[in-house]
């Protein structure tokens, strides 16, 4: 099943507040709760094979040239709460910790709607995983975060993969979304997947060029979208072999540019299918 929003966007930082509604979407004993994050929601359903697979002939192309970070991050959603806005938006001189706002205002932003979205904490950590694909054998970077209380019930849980917007991968809204997607459906394991090769947080900047070259590999002029295939089979593939996830419960959320990565999931034959898709405001 998939569900699309209709496009929206805003100038201002406050389009990451939420309306307070939830979309239930419910298909063999999955309920995937997610909160829909923007203003001026409409959907629609439409159903059609999800699909992922990896095309090795395709030549690398390396992305990545920024500073690389000094040790793998590992993040706590209360800490991310109560985190000085200066620092989440300033780049780690230290490498220790990615970006992840655009400024201060962005990183308050988030902060304040992620606590009143927040009716019962629940909170979540998260760690980052390095991982690649078979066509450029880039590396990504993406970010895994489940219940910062290890349960002891060995009952498996769904596995929801976050596809990040123009801002890149390294994104406290991101956080702030896997944290109640987690909460939503009872300790859900959730991965938010890298297509840029970001593990700095560098799509932050005011220099658009990486990410303009980024972009122009994963959706060039041909048409031919090997590269953002791999990139998004390899990050369900991932979330799928992870530990206490049913592999059978795998679902994704698409944001804005990430709704790219939701489409191909829709269009391409697959043999691992998802059992729910959703993109917010997706660019086409």
């Amino acid at each position: 099943m998939f569900l699309e929003s209709k496009p929206f966007w805003s100038r201002r930082c406050n389009w990451l507040i939420p309306f307070g509604a939830l979309l239930f979407i419910r298909l063999n004993s999955l309920e995937v709760s997610a909160a829909a994050a923007f203003s001026g929601y409409h959907g629609r359903l439409l159903t059609r094979p999800a699909s992922c697979y990896c095309r090795p002939d395709h030549q690398g192309v390396s992305l990545n040239s920024k500073r690389k970070m000094t040790e793998p991050w590992q993040s706590d959603s209360e800490q991310l709460l109560q985190a000085d806005p200066q620092v989440l938006a300033t780049e780690d001189s230290f490498g220790a910790q990615p970006r992840l706002a655009k400024d201060v205002d962005y990183a308050k932003a988030v902060q304040d709607a992620w606590k009143s979205e927040s009716k019962s904490f629940v909170p979540t950590k998260g760690h980052s995983v390095v991982y690649s694909c078979d066509v450029t054998g880039e590396p990504l970077y993406g970010h895994m975060i489940g219940p910062k209380e290890v349960s002891t019930d060995l009952k498996q849980v769904p596995g929801i993969v976050l596809f990040h917007t123009g801002a890149g991968p390294q994104d406290l809204f991101l956080h702030w979304k896997a944290n109640i997607v987690s909460q939503e459906l009872g300790g859900a394991k959730v991965f938010i997947a890298d297509m840029i090769s970001d593990e700095s947080g560098w799509a932050w900047g005011s220099d658009r060029s990486q990410f303009n070259a980024a972009k122009d590999v994963l959706l060039p002029e041909s048409g031919i979208h090997d590269v953002l295939q791999s990139r998004v089979q390899a990050a369900v593939s991932l979330l799928s072999r992870e530990i206490g996830v049913d592999p059978s419960r795998i679902a994704a959320l698409g944001w804005c540019f990430g709704g790219h990565a939701i489409q191909e999931l829709v269009l391409s034959q697959s043999s691992c299918p998802l059992k729910a898709m959703a993109t917010f405001h997706g660019v086409f």
